[in-house]
């Protein structure tokens, strides 16, 4: 059936895919559960994790857009390449038992890159046999092979047969109509690091994955108390960064989610970090500049001073760095983020 699909693309804050699974299963039980979504073929950072799915994965050499290091710029869509050593790479992608979300799947995608002297890679249902894709071609270009099996309960298996691989991830997506939310965490980035993609390839990426509302929860670590913030040049980034995005799928729906309180200790006081209310305004004034939504999740969270009482909260509701969530915390704010989501399709239903 069809689907809503929503990407998300945020720092460590949503590292665990804790922001991206809240959605997942609260719009899910509104609107239908259309599966776990887009994957990367191995994990980027050792903090990275994603919920609602089994995945494993074993001996990838990976490159995370952050460091900016391949050549031609393309990380995939999640802005995490896998590539083989050696030693080859193999990777699992399986429903889970329980939950809502991912029970079952009728669709997977195997998003990768063709190029000259392209590897081999192997694949395998179920422990069936394995099948043999070749990614050799005349020219770089990505590509999309779907995998159709029959609604229920399912594991792929990928690994790397020979020859030069560059993988970017799987999609799990299931029969059903509904809401399907993709998390793109980008561990410890900047807002610049988006325009570490080549241009033309992240686009093709979201051409490819069709989501129709791209949300950036970027911003953080600009707003960190080492950062050096030169908020007009952090303001032109970032309005870059979603036209870029927007190019790629202009069809979609935008929003841009502010960055939250950050605390520091001064003379053992809990302070707000002054830099944050600049971020935010920057943040308010790209979206606009750009045609995206904005959502003030500073404000919504309380504003200023947020951390100082997150922290003296029962349950605790920021780690002690006075910056990152803890479940709590997080639970709090994809609530928020829910209900602002939920007003405005209220409004629109209402409109209509």
């Amino acid at each position: 059936g069809p689907k809503a699909r929503i990407l998300v693309y945020g720092t460590s804050m949503n590292g665990a895919d804790r922001l991206t699974r809240t959605l997942r299963h609260e719009l899910g039980a509104y609107f239908g559960y259309g599966g776990k979504g887009f994957v990367p073929m191995a994990r980027g950072w050792q903090s990275q994790r994603h919920k609602d799915v089994r995945w494993t994965h074993e001996r990838w050499r990976t490159n995370v857009v952050n460091r900016g290091l391949i050549l031609n710029g393309r990380y995939g869509l999640a802005g995490v390449l896998a590539r083989n050593g050696a030693t080859g790479g193999e990777s699992e992608f399986g429903t889970v038992r329980d939950g809502p979300v991912n029970r079952r799947v009728n669709r997977f995608e195997l998003y990768y890159q063709e190029q000259p002297e392209g590897g081999d890679v192997a694949y395998s249902v179920d422990e069936g046999p394995f099948r043999t894709l070749g990614t050799d071609g005349p020219v770089v270009r990505d590509r999309v092979h779907a995998i159709e099996v029959p609604e229920g309960p399912h594991a792929l298996r990928v690994r790397a047969a020979g020859g030069n691989l560059r993988l970017y991830g799987v999609v799990m997506e299931s029969e059903q109509s509904g809401v399907v939310v993709d998390a793109a965490s980008l561990v410890g980035a900047y807002t610049r690091v988006l325009l570490r993609f080549d241009e033309a390839h992240w686009a093709e990426q979201l051409r490819l994955r069709q989501p129709d509302l791209l949300l950036f929860w970027m911003g953080g670590n600009d707003a960190g108390v080492n950062a050096d913030l030169d908020a007009p040049a952090f303001q032109a980034t970032y309005v870059e960064a979603l036209r870029r995005a927007r190019a790629g799928r202009p069809e979609a729906s935008c929003l841009v989610m502010s960055v939250l309180d950050k605390g520091m200790m001064v003379r053992g006081q809990v302070r707000s970090i002054p830099r944050v209310l600049q971020v935010v305004a920057a943040q308010r004034a790209a979206a606009a500049e750009a045609g995206c939504a904005f959502f003030d999740a500073h404000a919504a969270t309380g504003g200023e001073g947020t951390m100082r009482r997150w922290r003296a909260n029962r349950p605790v509701l920021v780690i002690s760095d006075l910056g990152h969530l803890t479940d709590h915390g997080s639970l709090v704010v994809s609530t928020l983020l829910l209900k602002a989501l939920l007003a405005g399709y209220a409004e629109h239903v209402a409109a209509r």
